[in-house]
Parts: C-alpha cells; structure tokens; sequence
C-alpha cells in the first residue's frame, strides 16, 4: 500500500494513518514482543483497534502518525504526541516499531527526531518528556541519542514477569532539541525547500 509522506529523512517518513493500516496494527498489538514495553493487554480485535485510531485521530490533544520504510513503503510502527493542548506546551512521546525484523536499525531514531522536530518547531512545544522501563536498553539508547535526559525514576514501578520493574522518566526541551540537531535541521530546511 502506497502511503503519503507527511515528513521524512533519509530513510524513514511519518504518514497519516490510515482505515487500511488497521489491520497492521491489529497484530502488532497482539505480538507479545511489541507491547513487552508498552504494557496493555493481549486480544485485541480489528474492530477496537479501529475504534481505537478513530478516538485518536478525532482527538485536538494527540498527533499520531505511521513510521514508513520510504524505499519500500512499508508501515513499520507508530510515533506520537500525547497531551500537546497543555498550558506547560508539553507533551508526552510515544513510539512502537511494531515489526520486529527493523528493530536496532535507526528507524525509530529517526521516527523520534522527526517527530520531536514537529513538536518543538511546528506545534511550539517547550518540552517532551517520556516514560520508559528501565529494562529496555535499546529503547534508553535511542532516547539519549535523539537528545533526551534522564528526569527521574519510579522504582518498581511496574510488575510484568513476575518481577518488579523501574521506571524512567526522561525529557528534552526545545532549546537542548535545536542546538543538538541544528545542522540536521538545516539539511531538512533544504529538502523541504523552506
């Protein structure tokens, strides 16, 4: 399926989602190895997930978008803002690679830079914070990389395995996003020719 890129790097591009991608995110979130660091429950039907991206798409505080191969066009997860309405101009970040053969291949950095750059430069976010287990290495990795500090921990803070699990909370603020990726940032003016 064809999809519009709504922002993209190198390799990766945001799209709206769609009726069509439903059935995609269906068995992403019924794949006991995506949602191990979302939490959520398993057995999850087409019809609530659909309700589900009508909520969020008709909702004025969320921006969601699809994460898209741009070679191939394939829809590989999903990135979002969560609460941009808010007086404090935060928001909280979300991101799912629902397709486990691109895991810790860049595609959800990417994701994430794109995403963040839309928040801070377009929606005028001051901060994005986010939460995270502590056990996901891969997910912290991509985080820090992206420009994202350490804010706090919630310890054993969630039970998941029979075992108590940490909690990050990480942030970044607008002035720590531009300075870090201004030259990236550059390079994307040139692509979008603005």
């Amino acid at each position: 399926m064809s999809s519009i890129e709504f922002l993209a790097d190198e390799r990766t591009a945001l799209t709206p989602l769609a009726d069509a991608h439903v059935e995609t995110m269906t068995r992403w979130v019924n794949n006991q190895s995506v949602i191990r660091y979302l939490g959520g429950p398993l057995g999850i039907s087409v019809d609530e997930e659909r309700k589900w991206l009508e909520r969020i798409r008709a909702s004025q505080d969320d921006v969601i978008y699809g994460i898209m191969i741009r070679e191939s066009g394939q829809l590989i997860g999903t990135v979002a803002l969560h609460g941009v309405r808010g007086l404090g101009r935060h928001a909280e970040y979300g991101i799912s690679i629902g397709e486990p053969e691109h895991w810790g291949k860049g595609y959800g950095f990417e994701a994430c830079r794109l995403m963040l750059d839309w928040g801070f430069n377009r929606l005028n976010l001051h901060s994005v914070y986010l939460r995270v287990f502590a056990d996901n290495q891969r997910g912290v990795r991509s985080y820090e990389k992206a420009g994202f500090k350490h804010a706090g921990m919630l310890r054993q803070h969630a039970f998941r395995d029979g075992v108590y699990l940490d909690m990050y909370y990480m942030d970044i603020l607008r002035e720590e996003f531009n300075s870090q990726w201004a030259d990236w940032r550059a390079r994307q003016a040139e692509r979008y020719a603005v």
